[in-house]
């Protein structure tokens, strides 16, 4: 009985074993099931990769100006509200003169306020000269012009005298060698006339013609000299009649051109082009002076301060006037020593204001300075970025937020960086196939600002596969044999 009762036991034993495997076995496989329903999948797709660096900078206009008056005297005239805009040039507001005192130039011991009640009192003296000085230089830019006239009149002068002196010489003045003179000087250009056309072959015709003319002058020289010779020096003296005009038209010459000698020695004398310089010098001092009384744009902008009032006392230096060119606004920005290598020309930036938090603007870095500024052990860079289309509401002095996009990948293919794990050194992540768990190289390239988003560059990933987007760890594995511990058996 004792050895039945040991054998009963065996198969006993057996079952409980092979109940308590089963049901082991069936444990592990429903852990698995439900580390499987637990994973998140997505599939791979493309998208942007955006890289940005943010700063806060304070806007600021192309050009400003703080404009004061450069005597002291009371505002006549103010000419210019807040917020106008105005052309380079116009008078924005002026001092009245009868508040600007009278006084002689101080000596070299003069105090300061001598000094400005002097400059005050020289603008009614510029004033009063400048009409003066106005028409010295017009009288001396006159005389210029006319000296250049008188130039050109002694050359014509000079030229009709040369003309007529030569005809009395000939005529009056000694008629006989004047006559021979001019037959020998005729026949000499007629031979060199007709020389010369045979020297270049030309026609028949123009040789023959030119050889006649040549003989008609020889003739010519033969009957002055005939003449001469027969009947002496009477025969070459001109009539009465022509010896007195040409004696006229000389006298005539002679005296114009003395007269148009005079009249440039005159204007030489008289004016110099340092006179017209020093005429000049003297009517920009005179307006300079006045413009110490008055308050001119010095370029297109907008009025942005308007300290003074008609009446009010205004004294040299005091700013009564600030104006900005809001043509073109920028934002200068810190960028921190890590991230200025990244900042380029041309890059394209987002900007929000505090004053306009529902508006939004774009912007462009102009600018990067590659000097160094160090403030507590911090070391920044400045970065200029314009405003694009900036619209009348921006203002000098606003604080503004500025994002510049430093990097900006499109198209790329991406995964989200929580479904990547690092295995022997690699970087992969997991497919789910036939409830397993796959790993699949990837090369990563840059990332988001967020950390989100890398960009694949690299392995054999491809658009449209479904991967494990929260891979748990460690990645499990599914039961094998029976059930992981039956096959052993």
């Amino acid at each position: 009985m004792k050895s039945l009762g040991r054998w009963i036991w065996i198969p006993i034993v057996i079952v409980v074993v092979v109940l308590g495997v089963l049901g082991y076995s069936f444990s592990l496989e429903q852990q698995y099931a439900g580390a499987l329903r637990s994973l998140q999948t997505q599939a791979v797709a493309r998208g942007t990769i955006t890289s940005t660096v943010d700063a806060t900078g304070t806007l600021a206009a192309v050009r400003t100006a703080d404009l004061s008056f450069g005597v002291s005297g009371n505002v006549g005239q103010v000419n210019v509200k807040l917020g106008d805009p105005v052309k380079k040039g116009a008078v924005l507001a002026a001092l009245d003169p009868s508040s600007l005192p009278s006084a002689p130039k101080p000596g070299a011991g003069a105090t300061a306020q001598q000094i400005r009640a002097w400059q005050s009192s020289s603008v009614n003296l510029a004033e009063q000269d400048l009409v003066s000085a106005q028409q010295n230089l017009q009288d001396a830019k006159s005389s210029l012009t006319a000296e250049a006239n008188a130039e050109v009149a002694v050359a014509s002068a000079q030229s009709a005298y040369d003309s007529s002196l030569t005809t009395y010489s000939q005529e009056i003045a000694d008629p006989q060698t004047g006559a021979l003179n001019s037959a020998i000087s005729q026949l000499q250009g007629s031979q060199a006339h007709w020389q010369d056309l045979v020297s270049h072959d030309a026609g028949q015709g123009a040789v023959s013609a030119a050889y006649t003319e040549f003989l008609q002058d020889l003739k010519q020289l033969e009957r002055v000299q005939n003449l001469y010779n027969s009947t002496g020096d009477s025969a070459l003296v001109p009539s009465t009649t022509t010896a007195a005009m040409v004696t006229a038209q000389y006298n005539l010459a002679k005296a114009q051109l003395a007269d148009a000698q005079a009249a440039l020695k005159n204007y030489q004398n008289g004016v110099s082009a340092q006179t017209v310089a020093a005429a000049q010098a003297r009517v920009n001092a005179d307006e300079a002076t006045i413009q110490e009384a008055e308050i001119v744009a010095p370029f297109d902008g907008t009025v942005t301060a308007l300290n003074t009032l008609a009446g009010d006392v205004a004294n040299p230096g005091t700013v009564v006037i600030s104006l900005a060119d809001r043509s073109q606004l920028h934002v200068d920005i810190p960028i921190s020593e890590l991230d200025i290598s990244s900042i380029l020309v041309g890059q394209s930036a987002a900007l929000n204001f505090d004053a306009f938090p529902t508006k939004n603007y774009v912007g462009q870095v102009t600018v990067v300075d590659t000097a160094p500024t160090i403030s507590s052990g911090s070391v920044t860079y400045t970065a200029r970025v314009v405003v694009q289309g900036a619209d009348p509401s921006l203002l000098p002095g606003m604080t503004a937020g500025v994002t510049i996009v430093t990097r900006n990948l499109t198209n790329v293919l991406v995964v989200p960086t929580r479904a990547v794990r690092t295995v022997n050194g690699k970087q992969v992540v997991y497919e789910l196939q036939d409830n397993r768990l796959t790993a699949v190289p990837v090369q990563l390239g840059a990332a988001n600002d967020a950390g989100t988003l890398a960009q694949v560059t690299g392995g054999s990933l491809q658009a449209g596969q479904r991967i494990v987007v929260n891979p748990p760890r460690p990645i499990p594995t599914p039961p094998s044999g029976l059930f992981g511990l039956a096959g052993s058996l």
